[in-house]
């Protein structure tokens, strides 16, 4: 029928690949003296069909199995990542031009206040590291000894690292003892 280890993934029709894709086996045994068997599964799209079934087998030397299937249909790609991209981009370009136009337009002078919304950007700073603050100290309240473990991860060899500590659950500098570098 066709050698199983020398398999080939191709698609139908290279210029449309929503057609669906095929899998030949060639180089099987001699069918007549000059042709040797080959073995191709044409795996059309068909987005209705499920896994689907062998829908019609032909041939002699050459066997050609035509099987309808939705798993043969191209996956629609995800477009989060590319809106994520421009969206940062358009944002990242929009503070750099108006921090430019600030400067050499409006005769601002270089510093924090000339980059545009800096109040709101202080304002969204400010929100990110108070949530994170109360998710720090919900984490280590539901599981006890967490922040030594966690203080730990960034030297196995001990030294200081940032992290949450202290009483108050601020931002400080958090010695890693050789005991808790071990874990």
């Amino acid at each position: 029928m066709g050698d199983v280890s020398t398999p080939k993934w191709g698609l139908l029709s290279p210029g449309q690949p929503n057609l669906g894709v095929k899998l030949s086996y060639t180089h099987g045994s001699r069918c007549d003296g000059y042709t040797r068997r080959s073995t191709h599964f044409h795996f059309e799209c068909d987005p209705l069909a499920g896994v689907g079934g062998p829908l019609a087998v032909y041939g002699d030397c050459e066997f050609v199995i035509r099987w309808r299937t939705a798993y043969a249909c191209p996956r629609r790609p995800s477009t989060f990542l590319p809106i994520l991209f421009w969206v940062t981009f358009s944002v990242c370009f929009y503070l750099v031009a108006r921090f430019i136009y600030n400067i050499y337009f409006l005769k601002m002078s270089v510093d924090w206040e000339s980059v545009p919304h800096i109040s709101e950007i202080r304002w969204v700073g400010a929100l990110i590291l108070l949530v994170s603050e109360k998710l720090w100290n919900a984490l280590q309240n539901a599981a006890p000894g967490i922040a030594e473990r966690l203080a730990g991860l960034g030297s196995r060899s001990g030294g200081s690292n940032w992290g949450f500590g202290g009483a108050d659950g601020g931002l400080r500098p958090v010695t890693v003892s050789s005991s808790n570098a071990s874990m």
